[in-house]
């Protein structure tokens, strides 16, 4: 053979053996053994890096095998030298041989490392906290601490979160000890029941199920109490926070604000009366004993005005002491400080309508008679309005900034009436009876419920501004708050709070119908009584409107005038 046929030969036979000796050109050395932790847990993540260098300078990519069946991605290039990373948990526990090796730029890979032993044992998940301890009821927007205790079986510790029930759910807790106490803060929008869990994990990942749930009542509920009979009368507020109201149990109760009872004073039949409060703190009341009581402030008896039927009106106090009130002997009476008659004023059936009074000291007030009265201060007749056609006008007057008068008749209509007795306007609600009293807002809203479940937001010009349903009666009158709530009560058991565009803000439940009109309080607490034979103490966020008619009464004394 020539030595050109020989060279060819020669190299062929070279690279087979740099083949067989594992000597491929630009092969990466073996990476060490892959750096990690050495023993660890089931199902928790762990990092292990592997190193090594091209003997070309080449950039390489890293793979680990991890002894399970199972391999890594290929990590991305980097530098000759510089590590790369993988992480890995495992589902079983045994003893793993974790092995790396490497890739070149050019797709050349080195052989194997030399395994990392990495001991997994098991890792048990924490155990389920307790029951989380807090309040069992409370007000929206109040924070209330929340608390339980959690462990771990392995003695790790654990982090806790819980879940409100409102569809939140907090962040995990920093790391407390094994069997260690989280308290976590939290508070509610809205009023219903709400179910408060907990969940731990362990420092290494593992989560445990969920607790048992605190059940949680958020209300606006601050108090209750219950009298001995049903209470449709709305309560009064003295200046001193003292709350008045009467009940079918025959009698007057005076609240402290916290809810105490101060006294009861008992009348010989049941008080469906509104009491109102005089400037010397003087209570005054009717009741189905057919007389008109006076209370002093300890609940003692001043005097008593017998008229010749039931008192189901609710009194109201002229500036000048003056006290009037219907009666079902068909007569409005105006009875002296002293208790002695002044005067009276027949009409053709019973009132059970509560007057109101006019700046001027004009006294208004609907008859069952169908008629719409207005008399002057000594008991004559200013004029009559006869439009209600016979229908009972219960409803007690509400006063607009520009003296128009508003009331509801039986006959299905909201009037207004302008101040010389002449009819501005009136309203049809669908077809049924307004008994209910009309509030006012500041910017000249007429609110006022019917029979037919609408509460209606009337225009000044009698136009309909919206109506909110709620598919019971309502009979007594709103109440407006400096925010511009709205509230009211309904026959379907609740008192209702809306906004002044006529969406629902929220509302309470009670045991029974609420016939009462609500009142506010100074402090923005909402007052109300209920068929259920309790006065509600309920946390409100505003005083009392500034509006020239803003809850029945005119004002949380109820003495039925403009001061």
């Amino acid at each position: 053979m020539t030595l050109e046929i020989l060279k060819p030969i020669a190299g062929f036979f070279f690279f087979a053996a740099l083949l067989g000796a594992g000597c491929i050109p630009g092969r990466p050395d073996p990476p060490a053994v892959p750096s990690g932790p050495t023993q660890g847990r089931t199902r928790v993540d762990y990092q292990f890096t592997a190193v090594t260098t091209s003997p070309t300078g080449d950039s390489l990519s890293y793979q680990f095998d991890w002894d399970d069946k199972d391999s890594s991605a290929w990590t991305g290039f980097v530098p000759s030298g510089s590590p790369a990373s993988a992480t890995k948990h495992w589902t079983e526990a045994q003893l793993f041989f974790v092995r790396a090796r490497a890739r070149s730029a050019a797709g050349v890979m080195s052989h194997w490392s030399d395994p990392l032993e990495v001991d997994i044992t098991v890792n048990s998940p924490p155990y389920t906290p307790s029951t989380p301890q807090g309040p069992d009821r409370g007000n929206p927007f109040v924070p209330y601490v929340f608390s339980c205790n959690a462990g771990d079986p392995d003695g790790d510790s654990v982090r806790v979160r819980f879940a409100w029930g409102d569809d939140d759910t907090s962040g995990w807790s920093v790391l407390v000890p094994n069997r260690g106490t989280v308290s976590l803060v939290w508070y509610y929008s809205y009023m219903r029941e709400y179910q408060v869990r907990a969940q731990a994990m362990d420092v290494h990942g593992a989560r445990s199920g969920w607790s048992e749930p605190l059940e949680i009542d958020i209300s606006r509920l601050k108090w209750r109490h219950r009298t001995g009979n049903r209470i449709s009368s709305s309560p009064a507020i003295a200046a001193d926070g003292t709350v008045y109201v009467g009940s079918w149990d025959d009698r007057l109760y005076a609240f402290n604000p916290d809810g105490t009872v101060k006294w009861r004073y008992k009348t010989d039949g049941n008080v469906e009366s509104s009491p109102a409060i005089a400037a010397d703190g003087t209570v005054y009341v009717g009741s189905a004993d057919s007389a008109l009581h006076a209370v002093s402030p300890d609940g003692e008896l001043k005097w008593k005005y017998v008229t010749g039927g039931p008192v189901r009106s609710s009194p109201r106090v002229a500036a000048d002491g003056t006290v009037y009130v219907g009666s079902d002997d068909n007569l409005l009476h105006a009875v002296n400080p002293d208790g002695t008659g002044k005067w009276t004023f027949e009409t053709g059936h019973d009132v059970f309508s509560s007057p109101a009074i006019a700046p001027d000291a004009t006294v208004y007030f609907g008859s069952n008679d169908g008629n719409f009265y207005a008399l002057n201060p000594d008991g004559t007749l200013k004029w009559k309005y006869e439009g209600n056609t016979g229908y009972w006008i219960v409803s007690s007057p509400a006063i607009g900034a520009d003296g128009t008068i508003y009331y509801g008749s039986k006959d299905n209509h909201v009037y207004a009436l302008n101040p010389d007795g002449t009819l501005k306007w009136k309203f049809h609600t669908y077809w049924v009876r307004v008994e209910g009293s009309p509030a006012i807002g500041a910017d000249g809203t007429i609110y006022i419920g019917s029979h037919d479940t609408n509460l209606y937001a009337l225009n000044p010009d009698g136009t309909v501004k919206w109506k909110y349903d709620v598919r019971w009666a309502i009979v007594g009158s709103p109440a407006v708050a400096a925010n511009g709530l709205i509230y009211f009560g309904s026959e379907d058991r609740y008192l209702y709070a809306l906004r002044p565009d006529g969406t629902l803000r929220w509302q309470q439940r009670t045991g029974w119908r609420v016939i009462s009109s609500p009142a506010i309080a100074p402090d923005g607490t909402i007052y109300v009584g209920s068929w259920d034979y309790r006065l509600y103490a309920l946390v409100g966020t505003a005083p009392l409107g500034n509006t020239p008619w803003p809850m029945f009464g005119q004002n949380p004394r109820h003495t039925g005038r403009q001061d």
